[in-house]
């Protein structure tokens, strides 16, 4: 059978950090299971997508959403998709269902490092990474970051019974693949992001160079 498919759609984005990003996703998830492509701005409101899509990963620019009418397209085709029993990871909130299970918050001024809380450890963020905002609504929390002593949701998770799953997280991780085989942080936090919307991804211990993902130049040959 044909691998499910998965969309990363990211209006405004240049196509090189789009194709990074891609990358980025196919080391995380587990190999050979799934078809993971970028769809257009164009071919997402047209092409009949949403019935063979598994998940939908949205990463757009903030110029792109803050139109109104962009928003409202994609706002709309994402609750026909999540309605069908489809999966929605966003990096860019745009509320899909009412009432809106999430809310977002400018994150308070930091006066110190920057943890992020992942079971009973924390990590120091480092600054790339850094969240613009917080997540505050009725949904469970992935992902915490503790600041002044409080801890503060940057991705969290929510799904009912009827719909498919959404989670959406504050935390750019899709930036700079180039630099993860260095930073194995960010692919075990893009990793539990990916599990919560129900895609299996490769193991921990498993480290693959993104220079590897490369596409070669080869031959088949065959007697028929």
């Amino acid at each position: 059978m044909k691998p499910p498919n998965i969309l990363l759609y990211s209006p405004g984005k240049r196509h090189e950090v789009s194709d990074g990003a891609i990358k980025l996703l196919q080391l995380c998830l587990a190999k050979h299971s799934y078809t993971l492509y970028p769809i257009s701005t164009t071919s997402f409101r047209k092409d009949p997508w949403i019935k063979n899509t598994h998940t939908v990963i949205v990463w757009g620019c903030e110029s792109f959403f803050s139109d109104k009418d962009n928003q409202t397209h994609t706002s709309n085709l994402l609750k026909s998709f999540i309605t069908s029993g489809g999966n929605i990871l966003m990096f860019n909130y745009i509320p899909v269902s009412e009432p809106s299970p999430f809310h977002v918050e400018k994150l308070p001024i930091i006066s110190g490092p920057l943890f992020i809380k992942q079971g009973e450890e924390k990590k120091v963020l480092e600054q790339k990474y850094f969240p613009s905002f917080v997540l505050k609504g009725n949904a469970k929390s992935i992902h915490e970051v503790i600041v002044d002593e409080k801890l503060l949701n940057v991705s969290m998770h929510h799904s009912t019974e009827n719909t498919g799953k959404l989670s959406i997280s504050t935390l750019p991780l899709l930036v700079g693949a180039n630099d993860t085989a260095t930073n194995p942080m960010v692919c075990s936090l893009l990793k539990q992001l990916l599990k919560s919307v129900g895609l299996n991804c490769c193991d921990d211990d498993v480290q693959v160079n993104v220079n590897q993902m490369q596409q070669k130049i080869a031959f088949l040959y065959s007697n028929t």
